[in-house]
């Protein structure tokens, strides 16, 4: 994803998630399909966005009002085609990261709410995977470790490893490759500890 208040935009690239109106424009999964459908795609405009996603044009431009509402998108010029130029659009950043100082309250709230949603959008892509008999097989793994602050910050780099080579690959469909979603969930369990092997 990425958004695009240029005060957010502390690292190139990157937009930084600070605020709880950010979270909850972000926690729509029909705006993290319409971000998924412009990554690497360069200005686009809403039908060429709508025909990835399935949602109509008049949907796609609602939902890229809001996001460039705080900042994710922005206009990229117009589109001479046919009788009625398109507006063209485009991302502000790559990649979209929770800021290490916004904790308040209501950001809290936003975010295991955001959480929810994103768990619930990889559960319907997992049920429709497990559905198909096409051969393409989805992941289902669970790990449970005892992990120092450093060693939980090498998990974290890692991670974004992982969704860097996903990036890199992920500039729409194309010949053999099918559409791969990686949903990420790392957290401390609480009274996990009972049981654990002694170091």
């Amino acid at each position: 994803m990425g958004r695009g208040y240029n005060a957010c935009m502390d690292e190139p690239g990157v937009y930084l998630v600070k605020t709880a109106r950010q979270l909850r424009e972000l926690s729509s999964p029909a705006r993290i399909a319409v971000v998924e459908a412009m990554l690497g795609r360069g200005a686009t405009d809403a039908g060429e966005i709508a025909r990835a996603t399935g949602m109509s044009a008049e949907t796609v431009r609602y939902h890229l009002g809001r996001l460039a509402g705080i900042g994710l998108v922005r206009e990229a010029g117009v589109r001479k085609t046919g009788a009625r130029p398109g507006r063209l659009y485009e991302l502000t950043a790559g990649r979209v990261e929770l800021a290490p100082d916004g904790r308040g309250p209501a950001f809290r709230r936003e975010l295991a709410r955001g959480g929810r949603l994103m768990l619930r959008l990889a559960e319907r892509e997992f049920e429709r995977a497990v559905q198909r008999s096409d051969g393409h097989e989805p992941l289902l793994s669970r790990t449970l470790g005892w992990l120092t602050e450093e060693e939980q910050e090498e998990v974290r780099a890692k991670v974004q490893e992982l969704e860097a080579y996903l990036r890199e690959r992920g500039k729409g469909p194309a010949s053999g490759r099918h559409a791969f979603a990686l949903t990420v969930v790392g957290t401390p369990v609480e009274g996990a500890g009972r049981g654990a092997p002694s170091a």
